[in-house]
């Protein structure tokens, strides 16, 4: 049976990209306007906004099983010119569901936690500094979760990640479209990275690490 995301069907949804906006849904519009608690409630909501008449402006194409549907059409096609390991239409329903409601709800979660976080470390209270959740345009065309803000003006980027981002390396496609929208975001980014026990690490040192983008920034203007 499918492990998370992991493995073949991981590969799968990047190469036919099964799961982008255009196929699916805007997961983090979604989550951002009715804030959903529970998987049971953001699979609701999926469900429910096919019609696309809602004012937050998100319109699904579908949903879970169709998503899920979606994916293993993928995953047979593909087969039919590589030697892969047999995956069921089960196994696409627990991808993606793993992908759009566990992994979605956990990652909202922890953007927000890091947010507070920072909000209240004394290096950034220091400064005045203001953690902001990022717009979804950022998030989308920046790869920003969070945005720093001095006196109102956006100086500086943050990136939520769980630590086993690290594990990619830098030519993997996800960390390659990731480091491509840095590039046209023009202010420093930072990453932060909680584990699998949703333990924020290393809050200290990245305050640190925004202060010494800011201070070097501070030097070229």
């Amino acid at each position: 049976m499918q492990q998370g995301t992991t493995g073949l069907l991981n590969h799968i949804n990047e190469l036919y990209m099964c799961s982008s906006k255009a196929k699916t849904v805007s997961i983090i519009k979604l989550i951002q306007h009715h804030n959903p608690k529970q998987g049971a409630e953001l699979e609701a909501l999926i469900n429910s906004h096919q019609s696309g008449t809602c004012k937050c402006g998100c319109k699904s194409q579908g949903n879970l099983l169709s998503f899920a549907r979606y994916l293993y059409e993928s995953y047979r096609d593909y087969s039919k010119s590589n030697e892969v390991e047999y995956k069921s239409l089960d196994d696409c329903i627990v991808f993606m569901k793993t992908l759009f409601i566990d992994n979605s709800l956990r990652g909202n979660r922890m953007e927000m936690k890091v947010l507070q976080m920072l909000n209240k470390s004394k290096e950034i209270l220091k400064i005045n500094g203001v953690i902001e959740k990022s717009s979804e345009l950022q998030d989308f065309k920046y790869g920003v979760d969070l945005v720093m803000k001095l006196s109102n003006t956006e100086v500086l980027g943050i990136q939520v990640k769980p630590i086993s981002y690290k594990n990619f390396s830098n030519i993997h496609p996800v960390v390659l479209t990731n480091l491509n929208k840095n590039k046209l975001y023009l202010k420093p980014i930072v990453y932060i990275y909680y584990d699998k026990n949703n333990n924020i690490l290393d809050v200290e040192n990245t305050s640190k690490e925004i202060l010494k983008h800011l201070s070097v920034g501070s030097h070229q203007h």
